[in-house]
């Protein structure tokens, strides 16, 4: 597969006698703002670690180009390991199913079950010893995740991405022949900086959550009453590890997703600002939204299909364990402790805020979109700095951008900033009547 990181050393070899910027501070105060440091440091702090984690986590090599190269054993190594954070995931899977555990609220026993009545017959209900439905708690969920982290591992495998490379480069060549207030060279390193925070604080946060739960409940473990204790320990162990690999993946694709949507969103305001400026031609700039355009495909057909599954799967267990906690708990599960109801709470907010990140960078790329459709009807109405344009110039940019298709797709389904608050009004109000209405 081609390294993603040979367009930035084409880029790069163009300029030579600037040194390599160490922190993005020195870059910004150069005399000149020095795109080719900016850019060797997006290269060296942003895309070459998002790679590295793409490899870590089996979506895409493990071990790169550079890699395969000099060592003839390297593709049997990718390939093996795929096959084991593959089975890693189904293993966790399997154990969650087992050990009656739940994402949304750990484990969820029934409160009369004991030792001895675990079934020691494999034809026995699932349904004796764990609460719920299983085809709901476990098996719709798992289906969904892996299904996004098989899409995901073909989409970067089978195709050539070098979209984000690509992208940060245009934002940022833009940026240099733009003079917005709105923009430094700061801002979307920054931004990557403060996602990658949030990503680990959410997974530590997670991990945390999971500890509680595990640790302060007695383990059983379905259909394998003769175990050791030790070695059910073990398989819970093992468990949490698995369960803690499937929520960094499901963070690695939701905030590859986010960054996509910020540097579109970033570089549509960008040709906003120049067309007003008046610092670009309107040929160039048709071509540079044309070419906008196909990036915003690249969302909505390529990476859009991976992170539908994820919000279904996060909403899902975020409204059940809000509706837990709001009723009480659960009168057939097993006995809680206010630790137990701190955790499940935590864990709601953190499903909850996993859905909203996403949909909120939808929200300001969608407003975004409409804003360069609507630039149009500007230069039309008001032409100033275009006065030597022909007449059928300024007809056609109007023509193009009234005529864009540009919106954000989930499920080939536009969503729009209406269509947000619509559902968020839903929810809040069914939230109410359903507690207004239960006992």
């Amino acid at each position: 597969m081609p390294n993603p990181l040979v367009n930035w050393s084409k880029t790069l070899s163009m300029v030579n006698g600037i040194s390599k910027m160490r922190n993005i501070h020195e870059v910004t105060e150069e005399g000149s703002r020095s795109i080719s440091g900016v850019l060797s440091y997006c290269k060296e702090r942003i895309v070459y670690p998002y790679l590295r984690l793409l490899g870590i986590m089996g979506l895409k090599p493990f071990l790169m180009q550079s890699t395969t190269d000099t060592c003839k054993f390297a593709p049997v190594i990718n390939r093996i390991y795929i096959v084991f954070v593959t089975m890693m995931l189904i293993v966790g899977y399997f154990l969650q199913y087992f050990t009656c555990f739940r994402r949304d609220r750990g484990f969820a026993f029934k409160n009369d079950t004991e030792e001895s009545t675990v079934p020691r017959d494999p034809s026995v209900s699932w349904n004796r010893i764990c609460n719920g439905n299983s085809v709901y708690i476990h098996i719709l969920p798992n289906i969904l995740h892996l299904s996004s982290f098989l899409y995901m591992v073909f989409l970067y495998r089978l195709h050539d991405d070098e979209q984000l490379p690509n992208l940060i480069e245009r934002v940022f060549l833009q940026a240099a022949q733009t003079r917005a207030n709105f923009f430094t060279q700061r801002k979307p390193v920054r931004t990557f900086q403060f996602l990658v925070i949030l990503s680990i604080t959410w997974i530590v946060l997670s991990c945390a959550c999971q500890l509680v739960q595990v640790t302060t409940h007695k383990t059983m473990i379905n259909y394998l009453p003769h175990l050791t204790l030790d070695a059910k320990h073990c398989l819970v162990v093992l468990m949490t590890i698995s369960n803690s690999w499937q929520d960094v993946i499901q963070v690695t694709v939701i905030v590859s997703y986010c960054i996509h949507c910020y540097l579109l969103s970033t570089y549509l305001n960008l040709i906003h600002a120049r067309v007003q400026q008046h610092s670009i031609t309107l040929p160039d700039a048709i071509k540079e939204i044309g070419e906008l355009s196909n990036l915003l495909k690249y969302l909505n057909n390529d990476l859009a299909p991976g992170l539908g599954p994820l919000l279904v799967l996060d909403s899902s267990l975020a409204i059940s364990g809000l509706l837990f906690l709001f009723n009480g708990g659960n009168p057939l599960q097993m006995r809680m402790y206010i630790w137990d109801y701190i955790s499940v709470g935590l864990t709601s907010l953190l499903w909850f805020s996993l859905f909203i990140l996403p949909v909120s960078q939808i929200a300001k790329l969608t407003s975004s979109c409409k804003r360069i459709q609507e630039i149009g009807h500007l230069v039309r109405l008001r032409p100033f700095g275009y006065q030597d344009t022909l007449q059928d110039d300024l007809d056609s940019f109007l023509l193009f951008v009234t005529s864009l298709q540009m919106e954000v797709n989930i499920f080939r389904i536009p969503i729009s900033t209406p269509i947000l608050s619509f559902i968020v009004i839903i929810f809040i109000f069914g939230l109410s009547t359903w507690g207004l209405v239960s006992d």
